[in-house]
């Protein structure tokens, strides 16, 4: 127990590291403008009033700086740089990977570029990986814990609820995580009452969760307006223009209104699109396109797909330090893929249940629009499932000098 916690205090401490050296040497920086803005509104007012996308982070950047300055919003960041550390070598750990593999693991998570560098970033990428690491770890306890009393199981129930009303508050797409969640919040129980219970509980106190914050962050309860204008940005003329050249489909969506002529005074900047009273317009030509381009949204999907899973090169061309930098720190889709097919005679419940998690995180982003950037806390999730799948269990183990190949980890134990 002493080495685990010393395992424990050397991650954090070099997270701690990293993140001071970070803010030492790189200015603070709002890469998305608009999550600046909020935050600052917040710190001023107490509130939000734009409510077109979450405001959950802006909330949290808005009460740092209300407290300290922006040294405040470092501070939070280092925080939250120092939880991810922490929460990876716990779910490494929980997991099964050996302590020396899972620091390795654990370390390579906080050198991540776009998780090392949202120290000194205005967004959420970090927080949102943090959030859904958090919420898996307790997902894999819960699987595990049958035996557990009840007073336990009921505890971890209510711990996953308010983690999936706030990760619900901060990316709506986490929404699609709820079958994978809900059926290890239900897994530990027996009868189908106890978990018909569990899931409307589990339900009505997630959604508690996030009505307070969304009133907590903007003075009443909303649910932010921007999944029509994310749908439309992945379902028009010019999506596949925009994916291709900026990685994102959202620049095509100036170009597609245009064509639509929506008005005379039509709006010239993406910021002007970004308004709840184009939501019914958005919806409806999305719908138009999809039933009348059939051959274009199997071209979409696909290229939706390579967009996510590709270096994030918006920055840095390929062949640049950084861009390479960027290319291998793409690379755990393709581990985790090899992992699996290796493994695939071997796999268990709960590496069955980390790919559906993989899977219901990428559905959101090929239905609406892809950038490499939401890939960062499914490449965290991949990652540490790749760990497990290599180290966590043995290819071969020793009998009596015969060497035989375990069906699961619990054969191997």
């Amino acid at each position: 127990m002493r080495y685990r916690r010393a395992a424990f205090l050397l991650i954090a401490g070099a997270a701690a590291c990293l993140a001071v050296a970070v803010a030492w040497r790189v200015p603070l920086t709002a890469p998305t403008a608009n999550y600046a803005a909020a935050a600052q509104e917040w710190g001023r007012n107490g509130s939000i009033g734009n409510t077109f996308t979450p405001l959950f982070d802006a909330m949290l950047l808005g009460i740092a700086e209300r407290l300290a300055g922006m040294r405040g919003v470092e501070l939070l960041h280092g925080l939250v740089h120092v939880a991810l550390g922490i929460t990876g070598l716990a779910l490494l750990r929980r997991l099964r990977v050996p302590e020396a593999q899972a620091m390795a693991v654990a370390l390579l998570l906080l050198v991540f570029p776009d998780l090392l560098t949202s120290v000194v970033k205005i967004w959420d990428v970090a927080l949102t990986t943090e959030l859904l690491l958090l919420l898996l770890l307790l997902c894999v306890v819960l699987l595990e814990e049958r035996s557990a009393p009840w007073v336990g199981k009921t505890a971890l129930l209510v711990a996953a609820s308010v983690l999936f009303g706030t990760a619900l508050s901060l990316r709506p797409n986490v929404l699609l995580l709820a079958p994978a969640i809900l059926y290890a919040s239900v897994s530990p129980l027996r009868g189908f009452a106890a978990k018909a219970v569990a899931m409307l509980a589990f339900c009505a106190m997630g959604a508690a969760v996030f009505a307070g914050l969304a009133v907590a962050e903007h003075g009443s309860f909303f649910v932010a307006g921007n999944g029509p204008y994310n749908l439309f940005a992945g379902h028009n003329p010019w999506s596949a223009w925009s994916l291709e050249q900026t990685l994102n489909g959202e620049q095509s969506i100036l170009k597609a209104v245009r064509d639509h002529e929506v008005s005379a005074g039509l709006p010239v900047s993406i910021e002007q699109l970004q308004t709840p009273a184009l939501n019914p317009l958005y919806l409806r030509w999305s719908r138009e396109f999809a039933f009348s381009h059939p051959a274009e949204e199997t071209r979409l999907l696909a290229l939706k797909f390579f967009t996510f899973f590709r270096p994030d090169t918006k920055a840095h061309a390929l062949r640049t330090p950084a861009g390479l930098v960027k290319a291998l720190f793409a690379l755990p889709a393709v581990l985790y893929a090899m992992a699996l097919v290796r493994r695939r005679a071997e796999l268990d419940g709960t590496d069955w249940f980390l790919l559906s998690w993989s899977l219901l995180y990428l559905l959101p982003f090929l239905a609406t629009n892809a950038d490499p950037r939401f890939r960062t806390p499914l490449d965290a999730v991949m990652l540490i499932a790749a760990a497990r799948l290599v180290w966590a269990r043995s290819p071969t183990v020793h009998f009596g000098g015969k060497e035989k190949r375990p069906g699961s980890l619990r054969a191997a134990a």
